[in-house]
């Protein structure tokens, strides 16, 4: 009459004596820790696949990336005092939640690569550097272990621009939001227009 497990989501106390783990990704590996009465007993492990044979084996398996894990255990006394009890425990690794990447601001054309959205931990960027003055949009996609804050895991489009650069006349920088005041006709000075 084996006992029941808990559920996946459930890491208190179990009928079986063994707690499940349930984490938030953080690099590290997790395990399920089982202690018998006496001291001494023999405690196998098979972390259970789509396919294969249960196989129990000395190691207790250690798992790091994000999923649910279900680990068999088996307690058995090489002595026979003891009957063989199995049973299993899960192990849950939920994504990390990381905030969306921002659009860098103020980029302004000069004939160097820009960057419009930083490469960070958790996502991939792909076009994120541009050279040419423009509007763009940047897709961050999340690696396998994390997640946007608000859960969500679809690729996020992050819009950033590069503005066009003003030009010189006459080594005056132009700006055509500001125009520059033109001398008095009668002064051939020089110029804030640069003519």
């Amino acid at each position: 009459d084996p006992a029941t497990p808990n559920d996946p989501d459930d890491d208190g106390d179990s009928e079986t004596g063994v707690k499940n783990i349930i984490k938030v990704y953080d690099g590290q590996p997790a395990s399920i820790t089982v202690t018998t009465t006496p001291e001494g007993l023999t405690v196998k492990y098979w972390l259970e696949t789509e396919e294969g044979e249960k196989v129990y084996g000395d190691t207790n398996p250690e798992v790091t990336n994000a999923g649910v894990y279900k680990v068999w255990y088996q307690v058995s006394d090489p002595d026979g005092n003891y009957k063989t009890v199995e049973n299993y425990a899960y192990i849950t690794i939920n994504r990390k939640p990381i905030d969306v990447p921002t659009a860098n601001t103020g980029l302004v054309y000069d004939g160097q690569p820009k960057t419009g959205v930083d490469e960070g931990t958790g996502y991939t960027l792909e076009n994120n550097v541009e050279t040419d003055a423009g509007e763009y949009t940047a897709t961050a996609t999340l690696d396998s272990n994390y997640c946007w804050m608000d859960e969500s895991t679809d690729d996020a489009d992050i819009d950033w621009e590069i503005s066009p650069a003003n030009p010189k006349i006459g080594g005056e920088e132009q700006d055509p939001d500001d125009p520059a005041t033109p001398n008095d006709p009668d002064d051939d000075g020089d110029s804030e227009t640069g003519v």
